[in-house]
């Protein structure tokens, strides 16, 4: 099966939306921040602090959400979240030095 767009879901909530050929149903994880493999050289990278998700091809789902997935590993999503609206140059984590 190709990859085509899919939704990661938790507790029927749209946490980002991705491209997989997993199928409807299937359990993932998934985390915001990455770690490096240090140990197993088939994999590049670990997720850190991840959730149990679903993927959902339900088009309920297909709503403007920027938050976009990447599959690392079988079954193992990283999140690249979309920050608007913080002051530049705090990377979206909170306000930089000096900025009030």
């Amino acid at each position: 099966m190709s990859e085509t767009k899919a939704f990661i879901i938790r507790n029927n909530e749209l946490i980002a939306h991705c491209k997989t050929s997993l199928k409807n149903g299937e359990n993932i994880e998934y985390a915001y921040e990455l770690c490096p493999e240090l140990i197993n050289l088939n994999r590049e990278h670990n997720l850190v602090d991840a959730l149990v998700g679903k993927i959902s091809r339900n088009k309920k789902y297909d709503l403007l959400h920027d938050d976009y997935a990447t599959e690392i590993n079988s079954k193992q999503f990283h999140i690249k979240a979309v920050v608007v609206g913080f002051p530049s140059g705090c990377g979206g984590y909170g306000l930089a030095e000096g900025e009030y």
